[in-house]
């Protein structure tokens, strides 16, 4: 049977928040305990006038940061990943962006378009590697922007490069984040292991991977020069050994067309569905490339593991499903070659955690007037979207668990109530639950699984009918 680690609760996390002042952090708390109940509104729906002037004082504080929001949560993430053997590090960049409305600017903002300003995020969070890849915690946020994005702009840019959110090369921020996130679970005791994807392949990054002994698996964008009789690149390397005896079955999901050229470059639109996927592994040396700049405490070369998983016989009209994975692993058997790749699916969460950000708690919809308070807002946030991303998965965890291993009595009381069809007992299991929750929050069965928005909604809704019960309790003792 898994142990499940605490579940991960938002104003929990916060409340260690060190800002010098006790009564701040008291006051943050509220407002996440606020904003958990319901995530998307806007504040002045969640808020009533009194809460919500306290939450834009709050977030306007000088001696409020984004950096000691996020650790706070980081130290408590370090204590869930402390109870798993394996823990995934998946780190990624995201944008966040605000729409310009009448030319009113927000200060620090970079220009991103005509008419939207923003920053990026990189994030890295941390899963269970159990193959459960049960959501642990945040454990770096690194927000920066463009250098071009605010050069005409001195005040913006000496902002940023003060928090420093501003590179003279953007592939830096990966190594960081990898840095950070070893320091943080540097006392936990759990096996550490760096996922990426293509916009991790870097030699400055595996290179200094390689030479800090740290495990990884990043997804390669290009066709790297290897060293080898008869092969030159990576592609050539893998297509002289056999596929292994094994296929496995993966569901990809849909992708849209996305509003900006690159990444529809990059990601093409496609349709979700199975693919069959096939596996080979090549032990490569690759050259540190002689045109890369400042590279020379880098290792001359490194020796790792290629998994190639394809999909050899795809449908008519359908583009061919392919990886090709940079690993420390070895990889000297199908089993190994499998882990590999589930450990690289894993990526797939951080983009859930993503859509939490934007859609879940409608980051880029706040109206605060610059960069500091909307950082502020993002530490909270970021909290609030890994709560609700971890709700999901306590029940796919280990589905015949007790109800009460991801809710509480009353909780379930009130759930028997409110969704009366589900006739939940006593020793309900926490699939049963997490289904009764689903239904309140709008699910329909002819939909497939919940999700983890029509969940989180569910889940809102029955803190809503929880704190009218215990306000009921209070009226009625006075």
């Amino acid at each position: 049977m898994i142990v499940f680690p605490k579940a991960i609760d938002a104003a929990s996390d916060l409340a260690c928040v060190d800002v010098g002042d006790a009564r701040l952090t008291v006051r943050l708390t509220k407002i996440a305990e606020t904003m958990a109940a319901r995530p998307k509104a806007s504040l002045p729906d969640a808020f009533d006038e009194a809460g919500l002037e306290g939450v834009y004082r709050f977030m306007s504080n000088p001696a409020v940061g984004f950096d000691r929001i996020v650790e706070a949560q980081t130290k408590q993430t370090a204590s869930r990943c402390g109870k798993v053997p394996i823990c995934l590090v998946v780190h990624d960049t995201t944008e966040l962006a605000f729409e310009l409305r009448e030319d009113c600017y927000r200060t620090h903002l970079s220009r991103i378009s005509s008419s939207r300003q923003g920053f990026f995020l990189h994030a890295s969070i941390a899963l269970s590697g159990d193959g459960s890849l049960q959501p642990l915690g945040l454990v770096a946020g690194l927000p920066y922007v463009h250098a071009k994005g605010v050069a005409h702009d001195a005040e913006s840019k000496r902002y940023w490069e003060k928090r420093g959110g501003l590179f003279e090369n953007e592939g830096d921020r990966w190594l960081d984040s990898v840095t950070v996130s070893e320091t943080v679970l540097a006392e936990t005791g759990s096996r550490v292991v760096h996922v990426a994807d293509r916009e991790g392949d870097s030699f400055g990054l595996f290179g200094a991977l390689v030479q800090q002994r740290k495990e990884f698996v990043i997804r390669l964008a290009q066709d790297r020069k290897v060293e080898g009789d008869g092969v030159d690149v990576i592609s050539d390397a893998v297509s002289t050994t056999p596929f292994l005896e094994g296929t496995r079955e993966i569901e990809i999901s849909k992708r849209t067309p996305s509003k900006q050229l690159s990444a529809r470059k990059a990601h093409p639109a496609r349709r979700g569905r199975k693919v069959l996927m096939s596996f080979r592994r090549a032990h490569v040396t690759i050259p540190r490339p002689s045109k890369r700049a400042n590279s020379e405490h880098l290792p001359s070369k490194i020796n790792l593991t290629v998994v190639e998983a394809v999909e050899r016989n795809p449908p008519p009209g359908e583009e061919k499903v392919r990886w090709l994975l940079l690993t420390s692993e070895p990889c000297d058997d199908l089993d190994d070659v499998l882990r590999v790749v589930d450990w690289y699916r894993a990526r797939w969460v951080i983009e859930e955690y993503f859509k939490a950000i934007k859609t879940g708690c409608s980051y880029e919809l706040r109206q605060f007037a610059g960069a500091h308070p909307l950082l502020n807002m993002l530490g909270v946030t970021l909290a609030l979207a890994m709560q609700a991303l971890e709700l999901r998965s306590r029940a796919r965890v280990e589905p015949d668990a007790p109800a009460t291993q991801v809710l509480s009595r009353g909780q379930i009381a009130l759930l028997v109530a409110l969704v009366p069809k589900h006739k939940l007992k006593p020793d309900a299991t926490a699939h049963q639950a997490l289904m009764a929750i689903a239904t309140l929050g709008g699910h329909l069965k002819r939909n497939g699984p919940p999700g983890w928005l029509v969940l989180y909604r569910g889940y809102t809704r029955l803190r809503d009918a929880e704190t009218v019960w215990h306000a009921m309790q209070a009226a009625e003792k006075m």
